[in-house]
């Protein structure tokens, strides 16, 4: 399929051009137009393709970009920067604020962008020889929906400074909303414990979510411990599908007893029930519920929500005579509650149903054809085929409806209504038996895709060699020490290629593979990477990934202790290393200073108040490490104090002065003489005896 638009408002004629080649013969070319989301059929042509004499040449599809990652991803708050980047060098960002998808018309992004007021900002990533990426939307500014309804969600920090602080957060919704959930993420080095509302804990991004909730307002508590220290909390609420901001408190203060926390022990999670039968194609059904934990409490729903301690309690079989999703879920004191079973239970298949059957053609062999027949049966209100394309293989001449992800590497066709239909398309690529896998879903529910399986294809059977082309490039990437690093390259050619990779420009042993991995990865491994592909007829090298290594920060130089007079300018300075490059937060007392995220603390016209101990955060995606305490001390003018006779006759003051200065102190012997007399020099040493 071949798209144009869409186009927003517009009067101007547009006039679409294309070339197509591949296999000579007659086709059928149909078309259509859709305006404002109705459209109609405008007919098929004929479109005749001729042999150009030099034999079949398939055009090998680009890689596609991927989305550009806008920083922040959105924003309730105005103003606001935001920045663009992709992961792909060299590719240029368009972007649009008018609700139109950009194209190399549309902005070109050169330097952050900054929003006063309400934006939809939407961005696309362009690159010669690649597939344009799919846009991105980001939304600042007041966020609102059609319906009209919102969600205030107010983070309060109970207990704080301690070593277990208890967070609360209120989510209050507005307006007939439908559903809304809670997301909040934990620092990197603290432990989740006494979580109230029943939240799903993610321990790959560390996140807790409470909900999904309808209209009503709900309490969420949790408490954490573990490192001591300042963090940052961070959360967000999702609206009937669209973002709200979490606001109130986020500073959370995590302290020790006696340097020394005990974390909580992560309670374990109970199993999931078991539902008997499964799922059902026939009603009535009798359903029971068991666990394994024989003391757990089952609660159920039957309206797809999750089930909480205040959904209906299992106590029997359950007899279900209508279309019906149920879900299941253990709760017991002491335990994380299990995660949810669902079972599906419907009437008689032969009500609705779906046969896939695929054939292939190994003809021409080297694209061989493949024909999926989707027949379905009884009152079907959708269904969709989706087929999964191993790696190294190329789709073309994908009959129409059909769509191709190169993420994924699957085409999908659908959604049609109650009719049969024939799907075809053809393969190219690496030589050799390749497994095809595909499913098909009817009305939601999965079925299967029989008959052939086993696609060859043979490189020797093309008309004429090819050198070989790079369709997948390997992609920079940053990599943590002791994980793994994944590049990986696609090319086609005939004959089959081969591949060696390289590191700065030197062969790596025995790495002969599409695919190469270093396991353990090190500083030593940070490097330039590239894959030599070659056959009889060429040779190519792919572009070069440059892996980096992500490394936490190292404070290489500490701030250092002040001794300041009242009024004059105080200047802290650390300097630290690290992948990606480490963000700063200042502390005064061990309370962030607001705004204070550079390597330099300065402090204008410094007061007594100031006094204390200064020390900086300096943190990245790996870990956050504390500079060292530097103190601070601002004093008044010099003072004489504490004047004594001493019994020799003489007097004996008291100077408070300050740090490493020297000072002269001038006396009158005799008060009826206009000379002063003038002591040696003396250092300033707080409350030192002349």
């Amino acid at each position: 399929v071949v798209r144009w638009g869409p186009y927003l408002n517009t009067t101007n004629q547009q006039t679409f051009s294309y070339q197509a080649t591949g296999k000579a013969g007659n086709y059928a070319v149909a078309s259509r137009w859709s305006r404002d989301g109705t459209g109609a059929d405008m007919g098929s042509a004929s479109l005749a393709v001729a042999d150009g004499g030099g034999g079949l040449v398939i055009p090998v599809s680009p890689s596609r970009l991927p989305a550009p990652m806008l920083t922040p991803g959105w924003s309730a708050a105005l103003p606001v920067n935001v920045t663009l980047t992709n992961a792909v060098a060299g590719a240029a960002i368009y972007y649009t604020t008018d609700g139109t998808t950009p194209t190399t018309n549309s902005a070109l992004y050169a330097t952050t962008l900054n929003f006063t007021g309400i934006t939809m900002l939407r961005a696309r990533a362009f690159l010669s020889g690649w597939l344009p990426s799919d846009a991105v939307v980001g939304y600042y500014g007041a966020v609102t929906n059609d319906a009209g309804t919102s969600l205030d969600v107010v983070r309060v920090i109970t207990v704080n400074s301690n070593a277990t602080p208890l967070i609360t957060l209120t989510a209050t919704p507005h307006g007939a909303v439908r559903s809304y959930t809670v997301l909040e993420t934990v620092p990197l080095g603290l432990v989740v414990f006494n979580a109230t509302q029943n939240p799903v804990w993610n321990g790959t991004n560390l996140t807790l979510k409470w909900g999904p909730f309808s209209n009503q307002t709900a309490v969420l508590t949790y408490q954490v411990a573990g490192m001591s220290g300042t963090f940052l909390c961070n959360g967000q609420g999702s609206v009937d599908g669209y973002p709200a901001a979490v606001t109130g408190q986020s500073n959370l203060v995590v302290t020790g007893s006696g340097g020394d926390v005990s974390l909580p022990v992560q309670p374990v999670k109970l199993p999931t029930p078991m539902l008997t039968p499964a799922s059902s194609g026939t009603l009535p059904a009798a359903v029971t519920a068991t666990c394994s934990v024989g003391t757990a409490q089952l609660r159920y729903t039957l309206d797809g929500t999750a089930p909480t301690t205040n959904s209906a309690l299992y106590s029997g079989a359950l007899q279900l005579t209508n279309l019906t999703t149920l879900r299941v879920r253990a709760f017991l004191s002491g335990y994380s509650p299990s995660d949810t079973a669902v079972g599906y239970y419907q009437p008689a298949a032969s009500s609705t149903g779906l046969t896939v059957t695929r054939a292939i053609t190994n003809s021409p062999g080297y694209a061989p054809w493949v024909k999926l027949t989707a027949t379905p049966t009884g009152n079907v209100s959708a269904y969709t085929v989706v087929e999964s394309v191993p790696y190294g293989l190329t789709p073309f001449n994908v009959s129409p409806a059909g769509s191709w992800s190169v993420d994924n590497q699957t085409l999908k066709w659908g959604p049609f209504t109650n009719s049969p239909q024939i799907l075809t398309y053809q393969v190219s690529g690496s030589g050799g038996t390749n497994l095809l896998a595909g499913t098909g879903s009817v009305d939601g529910f999965a079925t299967a895709v029989t008959g052939n399986s086993n696609v060859v294809v043979d490189l020797s059977l093309m008309p004429n060699p090819a050198a070989p082309a790079i369709t997948l490039q390997p992609l920079s990437q940053p990599v943590a020490a002791g994980y793994s690093l994944v590049l990986y390259v696609e090319a086609v050619g005939a004959p089959n290629p081969a591949y060696y990779w390289r590191k700065d420009g030197v062969a790596i042993a025995s790495a002969n593979a599409q695919v190469y991995t270093r396991t353990n990865f090190q500083a030593a491994d940070v490097g330039a990477y590239d894959v030599v592909v070659s056959n009889s007829v060429g040779v190519v090298t792919s572009q070069v990934a440059v892996v980096s290594l992500l490394a936490g920060p190292v404070i290489t130089n500490q701030p250092q202790s002040l001794a300041m007079r009242v009024g004059q300018t105080a200047v802290f300075t650390v300097a630290a290393t690290g992948v990606p490059a480490p963000t700063y937060q200042w502390r005064f007392n061990g309370v962030p200073m607001s705004g204070q995220t550079a390597p330099t603390l300065t402090l204008l016209n410094v007061t007594t108040t100031q006094t204390g101990n200064y020390d900086v955060l300096v943190a990245n995606v790996v870990t956050t490490v504390t500079s060292q305490l530097a103190g601070l001390l601002v004093q008044g003018p010099l003072a004489l104090t504490q004047a004594t006779k001493l019994s020799n006759g003489q007097m004996q003051f008291q100077v408070l002065a300050l740090g490493s200065y020297q000072y002269w102190l001038q006396y009158k012997d005799d008060l009826s003489s206009l000379a002063w007399l003038e002591l040696p020099p003396v250092p300033g040493t707080n409350g030192m005896l002349i």
